[in-house]
């Protein structure tokens, strides 16, 4: 249990930036560009191609199992081994990216711009949930659509002065 917050920190920013399946789905080999397809397509095809990749260890204790699409939620699932991570230190850490999206959502990055913008398009929020191994509770860190507009609305404006 000695693993300390910045360590939990840097995993679950690593875990943001697994966002689906966005890193595949940009190959630039004709077919395997999905970025003509409608966006309701997109968003299923990405997370298609992140479930072939799962369930993905990230750090010991934390394991990516799932992505999927519910409601009007893009949600991601992560595990947490609490023999391994303390549930304390996932609260604390959730809490703080409750309150800081712009520390998990690093809109620098192409991938998380893109699906940032692809839930934003589809009047979607963004959902990390984490299972605690014990006994099953769970916390989650949710940001609404409205959230998800600030960060787009940046991103565009930056695009519109280049």
């Amino acid at each position: 249990m000695g693993m300390g917050r910045t360590y939990l920190l840097a995993v679950m920013m690593i875990s943001a930036l697994l966002l689906s399946g966005c890193k595949g789905a940009k190959e630039q080999n004709g077919d395997n560009d999905i970025s003509n397809l409608p966006k309701e397509e997109q968003l299923k095809e990405y997370n298609k191609q992140t479930m072939r990749s799962l369930p993905m260890p990230l750090a010991e204790g934390i394991v990516m199992q799932k992505v999927e699409w519910e409601d009007s939620m893009e949600v991601y699932y992560y595990s947490i081994n609490q023999k391994i991570v303390d549930r304390s230190l996932v609260m604390e850490n959730a809490k703080h990216f409750q309150t800081h999206p712009e520390e998990l959502l690093n809109m620098g990055d192409p991938d998380v711009e893109t699906m940032v913008g692809l839930l934003y398009e589809l009047r979607m929020g963004l959902e990390y949930r984490y299972v605690f191994s014990d006994d099953k509770d769970t916390v989650s860190v949710v940001y609404p659509r409205e959230a998800l507009r600030n960060f787009y609305a940046v991103e565009l404006l930056k695009q519109a002065v280049q």
